[in-house]
């Protein structure tokens, strides 16, 4: 009796053990996923914290023809600056950093822009080297993009068709068109061309803010065999920004003080 007792005894034992070890290993094996959990969960805040500021702005606003119509289909593009070794009132682009186009009504929206300051301009971008585009200081075009924020709306006034574009001296109006090498009375100088949808074709003349200068365009030499001289040759597209002067002698011509120029490349390549 007493040795049948020991053997029912160590039955019994070997069956609670068999029992309760599947159990025991189920409950650690569920406390490690509860740990492995939690542990993700914590990194996942630590590396994406909830509310965090964007890493990034936008840059919104509108494009009219002079004559008040809105401009649509017009692409705008953002493009990143930089003053390193300029003078204090030069800005370059460097790259394009963002475009959008305007809808119906010609409104524009460049999102995913990082903090810093931006050239927004209208037209075609070619970016081949160094002052592609320059603009002064105080040009409405340029803007300090802030992480999170959309800043006050830009504005752009193009013209579509010079002749009844009327003369406004306080107007900022942007100007795209073909860049030459044209003669008005005196050397020739780089100009832009442009077709009217009448069939006759306008230039315009840029110059710098003390209207002595046949052009301005700062880092580009506009002599016989120079930069432009060479852009010209290739048929390069090009935008300009600035006040006109008022109306000329010449029918056709026009002198507008640029604060800004970008190259926009050759359409038909």
């Amino acid at each position: 009796m007493f040795r049948g007792r020991i053997q029912r005894s160590a039955f019994e034992v070997t069956l609670r053990r068999s029992i309760l070890k599947p159990r025991a290993a189920s409950h650690r094996a569920f406390g490690y996923a509860v740990i492995f959990l939690v542990s993700v969960l914590t990194c996942a805040a630590v590396q994406q914290p909830r509310n965090a500021p964007p890493a990034s702005g936008s840059v919104a606003g509108r494009v009219d023809w002079s004559d008040g119509a809105p401009s649509a289909g017009i692409t705008v593009s953002a493009i990143a600056t930089s003053t390193e070794g300029l003078p204090s009132s030069w800005i370059m682009g460097t790259r394009l950093a963002g475009s959008a186009v305007t809808d119906s009504s010609g409104q524009y929206r460049i999102e995913n822009l990082p903090a810093g300051l931006y050239h927004i301009v209208t037209g075609p971008v070619h970016l081949p080297r160094t002052f592609s585009d320059v603009s002064l200081t105080d040009s409405p075009h340029l803007v300090q993009v802030t992480a999170g924020k959309t800043p006050q709306e830009i504005l752009f006034t193009c013209v579509r068709y010079s002749e009844v574009a009327g003369s406004a001296p306080n107007r900022i109006l942007t100007i795209t068109g073909k860049l030459v090498m044209a003669s008005f009375g005196g050397p020739s100088g780089p100009a832009v061309l442009m077709n009217n949808p009448d069939g006759s074709v306008s230039y315009w003349q840029f110059r710098g803010s003390n209207g002595s200068a046949m052009y301005w365009w700062p880092g580009l030499d506009a002599a016989k065999g120079g930069v432009l001289d060479k852009m010209a040759e290739d048929g390069e597209i090009v935008t300009i920004s600035g006040k006109e002067t008022g109306p000329t002698s010449r029918p056709g011509m026009h002198v507008i003080i640029a604060n800004e120029v970008t190259r926009g490349g050759n359409p038909t390549r």
